[in-house]
């Protein structure tokens, strides 16, 4: 798989030979030198946007704070993406008939990264990670080895609008909970595509319902619990975050040379079983649990839902899974 410069799109070399054991890698023609910190290249472009920057600045202060190996391998203790006992990962049927060996792209994958789950439990061996955090790709980079998997080529700390892949490099590139986070979506869309080999499949999974996301924001707003409320620090891309509406992902999909394979609604009334902890937290200081009989009873009520043709955009969250046309 080749590296390209964020910024003008030459190719990275590095010395010694192989670029992924070097401790810095190089780009000739902007003469810019990136550093690789604890197997992690950080291959971020210039002038990142102020929001970004923000981002940047907070989630590798998760690293260095919430987030931490024991939390990562309490993530990991089973195969949640096969199971899917939450309902949040309505495409992983799509990888059962993949290759093992299919080369494979996450973007804004966080520390908890999906596509690790591919990794760890279904035996795909070309696994890439990406986010704009190396803190947190570190921490990956960390539980993947003490797992006694080869680090070369796992994790980049990358900007999903200006990726460091080749042309093509995937066959599959997929973004979980993430997208929201841009304040326009289509750039960093037709990057995942330019990244994916024709007839690819891209995977833009659970991201949140603009209908819906409105008026619980100001729910939030009214009763005081957004995190910019609560919270000392936190993510100035998700307090601003707008969500998608269907008619948006299909335009976001057709400018990016991407033919819309499905839109699956997500989350009914399992989304309120799934953040009543962290919203009682919010409300009366105590995160209550929800038992595993709440969230069963909630997945099956919204497979009731789901049969209602008037809710089907109605989800709090959607799941876009498409195809790059040939």
């Amino acid at each position: 798989m080749d590296l390209i410069c964020p910024d003008c799109k030459s190719q990275i070399t590095a010395a010694p030979q192989n670029a992924l054991e070097a401790s810095s890698l190089f780009c000739e023609p902007c003469e810019r030198t990136f550093d690789v910190v604890g197997h992690v290249p950080v291959l971020l472009p210039r002038g990142l946007t102020e929001i970004k920057e923000a981002e940047l600045g907070y989630w590798n202060q998760t690293a260095a704070g919430d987030m931490n190996l024991d939390r990562i391998s309490q993530h990991y203790e089973d195969d949640a993406f096969t199971s899917d006992p939450w309902k949040m990962y309505s495409y992983s049927p799509l990888f059962d008939a993949l290759p093992k060996d299919t080369p494979i792209l996450e973007v804004g994958s966080g520390a908890l990264t999906t596509a690790l789950y591919l990794l760890l439990f279904r035996g795909f061996s070309k696994i890439v990670l990406t986010d704009i955090s190396p803190a947190l790709l570190g921490l990956s980079a960390q539980y993947a080895k003490s797992k006694g998997f080869d680090l070369k080529g796992l994790h980049y700390a990358a900007d999903m609008e200006n990726l460091p892949f080749a042309d093509s490099s995937f066959q599959v590139v997929m973004v979980h909970a993430a997208l929201h986070h841009l304040q326009d979506p289509v750039p960093a869309v037709k990057e995942m595509a330019r990244c994916l080999r024709p007839g690819g499949l891209l995977i833009i999974g659970h991201e949140p319902n603009r209908l819906l996301l409105e008026p619980l924001r100001a729910l939030q707003r009214v009763l005081k619990i957004t995190d910019r409320d609560t919270e000392h620090h936190f993510s100035e891309a998700d307090d601003v975050a707008e969500g998608f509406t269907r008619p948006q992902l299909e335009r976001v999909l057709s400018e990016s040379g991407i033919e819309l394979v499905r839109i699956s609604p997500v989350w009914f009334l399992t989304a309120l079983m799934y953040n009543f902890p962290y919203v009682s937290e919010k409300l009366v200081r105590r995160k209550l649990a929800i038992g595993p009989g709440g969230r069963r009873a909630a997945v099956w009520l919204d497979k009731l839902l789901l049969k209602i043709p008037v809710l089907k955009d109605r989800s709090l969250f959607l799941c876009t899974v498409g195809a790059k046309n040939p």
